[in-house]
């Protein structure tokens, strides 16, 4: 697609094409490939005020970095995108609730926990608003939230979203799905972490069995 998007000499078709590459590179668990067209679509996108691509682009190399372990250079990312989210308008919107969302992600990736947390206060009433509050978006926030209280030290908040997320998975996904199982696991190490191990003996066997 880029060598016929080089052919047509058409600058924003080539941003477009070379972002597109970079998101399935992505999603496919090719990060360095992901990364690399990234950042050559990125400031042909700029140069062609396609603010939007731009900040998808800037999305997916933020989620690259956290994969690299590099959260630092994720935010860097994410405080461009930003700027481009407020001029645009987009603050709210969809792609922003993803941004914030990778915030969350990279703040806890650094220890900046109290900012992560108030970045998923932020997130997860907006989300639930937009997609309900079954969606995948929310329990897959909902869980990192989660995971976030028991760093925190509050084991009994952490257990509380562990047992919504699991009751969510299960009613999406039945109550055999690795996704289930993820959750018993959590619940059983934040009664692990609490000392009561008697209660997260049932939890973890039924999530091995």
């Amino acid at each position: 697609m880029p060598a016929a998007a080089e052919r047509l000499a058409w600058p924003p078709l080539l941003a477009s094409a070379e972002i597109r590459l970079g998101h399935a590179n992505f999603r496919n668990g090719r990060y360095s490939d992901a990364e690399a067209w990234l950042r050559r679509g990125l400031p042909r996108a700029l140069e062609v005020g396609e603010g939007r691509l731009a900040t998808e682009a800037l999305y997916h190399l933020a989620y690259v970095a956290h994969e690299d372990k590099d959260p630092e250079q994720g935010l860097a990312w994410l405080d461009v995108a930003d700027g481009l989210l407020r001029r645009d308008g987009l603050v709210h919107a969809s792609l922003g609730l993803q941004i914030l969302g990778v915030r969350a992600v990279l703040n806890q990736d650094v220890g900046q926990l109290a900012e992560a947390d108030a970045n998923y206060q932020e997130l997860l009433p907006l989300l639930t608003e937009l997609y309900g509050e079954d969606s995948f978006s929310v329990v897959s926030h909902l869980n990192n939230a989660a995971l976030l209280r028991a760093e925190q030290g509050d084991v009994a908040g952490a257990r509380e979203i562990h047992e919504r997320v699991q009751a969510t998975r299960e009613a999406i996904f039945g109550p055999n799905h690795p996704r289930v199982a993820t959750s018993l696991m959590n619940r059983g190490l934040t009664y692990m972490r609490g000392g009561d191990f008697k209660s997260a003996r049932p939890l973890y066997e039924r999530a091995l069995a």
